[in-house]
């Protein structure tokens, strides 16, 4: 089956990923893990995150894996 999203998939970062967005994000989610308790290093699963656009944000701080279906 093909989906819009393979359609669109080449153009996909430059259109929407954009770090303005991504860093303060992942700034606000690396507090609650921080409230939250998890280790340095500890593991973070990422779900449903697309092309990993906030992957590098975390990988100084915990091992990261992602997992999204599209």
């Amino acid at each position: 089956m093909y989906s819009d999203f393979e359609t669109i998939s080449t153009y996909y970062d430059d259109l929407y990923v954009n770090d303005e967005e991504y860093a303060p994000e992942a700034a606000k989610v690396k507090e609650l893990l921080t409230r939250h308790g998890l280790p340095p290093r500890g593991d973070l699963l990422l779900l449903a995150c697309g092309t990993g656009g906030h992957v590098p944000y975390f990988r100084d701080e915990y091992r990261v894996f992602g997992l999204d279906l599209s």
